[in-house]
Formats: C-alpha cells, sequence, structure tokens
C-alpha cells in the first residue's frame, strides 16, 4: 500500500492508503465486516514504514481455502482485496497500535478500556484454552453414568480409583488456569481503568501466565480424552473436538509455552525480553 505523505509527516496522511493485500490465517473473515491488516506505507522519498488499517470485508474477497483438522470454527480462510482505497481515519501507526506505544491516557478520559493489545490477545485466547478444558470436563462427566471398562470386571467407570485421580487431576489444573486469569485479568482491567498501559514486567508476566494457563488445559483435555475409551473418537462425541481444537490452537506461535515463558523469564531476571511482542 502506498501513502501520500513524507517521511514524519503521519499526521497529513491524505486522503489515504490504497493497493492490494492478501491476508491468510485471517481468522473469522467469512462473518465479519471489517478487517485490521497490516499495510506498508511507502513514502515519497521511498522509505518505508509500518502501520495498520481497518478496512471493510465488503471490499475483500474471501477464498474457500480452510480446510483443516483443528479450529474450524475460527473460519480463518486468506482474504485478499485490489486496489482498494483506505483513508487516512482508518491508518494508525504499527508501533503504538500493536506494540501498545500509546503512552499514559489518564488526561484524556480513554479509560476502562485502554488495554494493552497483545496482553489483551493473550488474555483472550487464554480464556478460549480454559473454556474448551472446561467443556471437555463438563462432558467427560455427563458420559460416565453407567459405563463400564471395557473387557475388565469394572461395570462403574466411576468407581475406579484411576478414574477418580483423573477427574480431581483435571479439575485441579482447569482451577489452577483460572486462578491465574483471575490474576492478570485484574491488572489488566486495574491499569485500564487508570488510563495506563501495564509495565513490562505485567505485560512479560501475561504472556508466560497465560501460556501456562493454555498448558495446563491443554493437559486437563489430554487427560480426560485419554480416560474417555475408544467411543470418544466418533464425531458424535464432542471431547474429540475439543481434543482436536485445543492441540491445534496449541500450534499457534504465541500459545508456545516454551517461547513465553522465556520471556517472562528474562524479564524476572532483569534482563531485555528481546521481543517487542508484549
Amino acid at each position: 500500500m502506498n501513502g501520500d505523505s513524507g517521511p514524519g509527516e503521519w499526521e497529513s496522511l491524505l486522503p489515504g492508503l490504497v493497493g492490494d493485500a492478501r491476508l491468510r490465517f485471517n481468522s473469522g473473515c467469512p462473518g465479519a465486516e471489517w478487517n485490521f491488516a497490516t499495510a506498508m506505507m511507502e513514502h515519497p522519498d521511498g522509505s518505508v514504514e509500518e502501520a495498520m488499517a481497518l478496512l471493510p470485508m465488503s471490499e475483500m474477497t474471501v477464498v474457500d481455502d480452510w480446510d483443516v483438522t483443528a479450529g474450524c470454527a475460527t473460519g480463518s480462510a486468506t482474504s485478499s482485496a485490489k486496489d482498494v482505497f483506505i483513508p487516512a481515519r482508518r491508518v494508525g501507526r504499527f508501533e503504538e497500535l500493536i506494540f501498545s506505544a500509546t503512552g499514559d491516557r489518564s488526561n484524556t478520559g480513554a479509560t476502562g478500556r485502554n488495554y494493552g493489545l497483545v496482553s489483551q490477545v493473550m488474555a483472550l485466547a487464554a480464556a478460549v484454552f480454559i473454556g474448551i478444558a472446561k467443556g471437555t470436563y463438563e462432558l467427560f462427566l455427563e458420559r460416565l453414568p453407567g459405563r463400564g471398562i471395557t473387557y475388565t470386571a469394572w461395570e462403574d467407570q466411576t468407581q475406579h480409583p484411576l478414574t477418580q485421580i483423573h477427574v480431581a487431576t483435571a479439575a485441579n489444573k482447569i482451577a489452577a488456569a483460572e486462578g491465574l486469569a483471575d490474576g492478570w485479568l485484574r491488572v489488566l482491567q486495574d491499569r485500564a481503568d487508570a488510563g495506563e498501559q501495564p509495565t513490562l514486567e505485567e505485560k512479560a508476566a501475561v504472556r508466560g501466565q497465560t501460556a501456562f494457563a493454555a498448558q495446563l488445559s491443554k493437559e486437563a483435555v489430554e487427560l480426560l480424552f485419554n480416560a474417555s475409551g475408544g467411543s470418544v473418537i466418533q464425531r458424535g462425541v464432542h471431547i474429540q473436538r475439543f481434543h482436536r481444537d485445543i492441540q491445534g490452537f496449541s500450534l499457534h506461535a504465541l500459545a508456545q509455552l516454551n517461547a513465553n515463558l522465556e520471556v517472562q523469564g528474562r524479564v524476572l531476571l532483569g534482563l531485555d525480553p528481546e521481543t517487542p511482542f508484549l
């Protein structure tokens, strides 16, 4: 996309950006009205600046290419646009929007919803993991009454000590994940209410803790899936879908446990996080 302003003259960006776009893994695009897309704004002197732009889905084409084994409902298809015009009022600096470098807004009245974007995204993603784990747990308990353990003398799976241990372990993993969520949600909302961005330490903690909660949730689902017997692979038994989805979502770059714990650990040790995505 090309811009009509000179270097350092972002405020005078007139009339806006124009260009082509092709976005893969564009989650939710089939049912969305607006798209939030990255853009490269080329200045008259040839320099390039990263930007984020809002454009209506009515000006985009959605490709029916989301054929996956997990996360089917996200509708993360490819969307594209050609010669689309985006007015300046719908364009913002990449750094300010993605890296949460918007500064203190306490004097502007922009409080209550002034969240750090990456921290907010991480919190929302962790909620999906926890929700999948809770759904799996509830369905597992619903399916237990009257179920025996095939090829054994156990006629009631609930009476087997290993089942009891698995249920308790899964419940505790989910509770631990929810406990972590209570902490980071309180921090993010307190900062937003004050019109402030979270501190570096808080942002790093959100990255590490959300990934850790996601891992706990995945472990709970795996435990219950493996204790559900051969019938669990039937498409009519939704535990198999929960299992596939949480396995697939855990492969997302921002959900990688070790990468997120490394960021948190570096900050805890007083080192540079070596990533702007905080």
